[in-house]
């Protein structure tokens, strides 16, 4: 049981550091959109089932820089919505999409690029697209 506690203490400071961090910079000029942005962010992290720290850690970014991204690109275009929607809706949407597509990513480049690599050996003079020295 001490495991998913020290999980959970790791992830809760990472997204103290990282609200820190973003909120010193003065990335978003809404508080409302930081915290709207950290919370879709630890979504995902309250959510996950990944076994690996640095997925969790890299989706949590993703999330973090992608989600203030898009709702810096949606703040003049809905000006009605409250900050934190504008924040919390594009990063737990980016953690939506990314999912899937770094899965993706994990499953085929590695064979993709197995195959070019037999395929380039094969191609030079003397290569052995078998041969792994």
């Amino acid at each position: 049981m001490a495991e998913p506690v020290a999980s959970a203490a790791g992830a809760t400071v990472f997204g103290l550091v990282s609200g820190v961090a973003m909120n010193g910079l003065h990335l978003p000029h809404d508080s409302g959109v930081l915290a709207g942005i950290v919370c879709g962010s630890a979504m995902y992290l309250m959510r996950a089932r990944e076994p690996s720290r640095w997925h969790k850690a890299i989706y949590f970014s993703v999330s973090l820089v992608g989600g203030f991204y898009l709702s810096n690109w949606a703040m003049p275009r809905f000006p009605t919505l409250p900050g934190w929607l504008v924040g919390f809706v594009p990063a737990v949407s980016i953690v939506t999409i990314a999912i899937p597509a770094l899965d993706w990513v994990e499953r085929n480049v590695p064979s993709t690029l197995d195959r070019i690599r037999a395929w380039a050996l094969g191609k030079l003079p003397g290569g052995k697209a078998n041969d792994d020295s």
